[in-house]
């Protein structure tokens, strides 16, 4: 099975594993979405950065904001709209997701008609020793 190159192994194979994950989402009207991309189970999620590709527009939006469910902010808020905006979105501390987990895009200020973001998932995981 092929498994992304780890930046850190044992010598019996536990493994450490740093990875980008860049995928798109089309912006959909209502006040938030959920990508259909999801952050994988047992991650640790450093950051989420990204690019708005296509103009964000929709009635009486003025930004966004990045995150997860009940936490909607965690990795950006007051994002702007216009083509190249972009989000540089830390981890405040260390995050590790135990489930998939997708993350959620609301509107600030009204809601979205359309748009189109680029996001980059920055994900560490960890492989155990190869078994006996």
């Amino acid at each position: 099975v092929w498994s992304p190159e780890p930046q850190a192994a044992s010598k019996s194979g536990a493994s450490t594993i740093a990875e980008v994950v860049e995928f798109d989402h089309e912006i959909f009207a209502g006040q938030s979405n959920l990508t259909s991309f999801v952050i994988p189970a047992n991650t640790h999620l450093l950051a989420v950065t990204g690019r708005v590709r296509t103009g964000i527009v929709g009635s009486a939006l003025s930004g966004w904001r990045l995150g997860v469910e009940g936490a909607d902010d965690r990795y950006g808020a007051g994002i702007g709209v216009s083509f190249n905006s972009y989000v540089l979105g830390m981890s405040g501390y260390p995050v590790t997701y135990y489930e998939d987990t997708p993350l959620k895009i609301t509107a600030e200020g009204g809601n979205f008609g359309s748009g189109a973001v680029r996001l980059c998932a920055h994900l560490v995981t960890v492989r155990p020793p190869a078994p006996f």
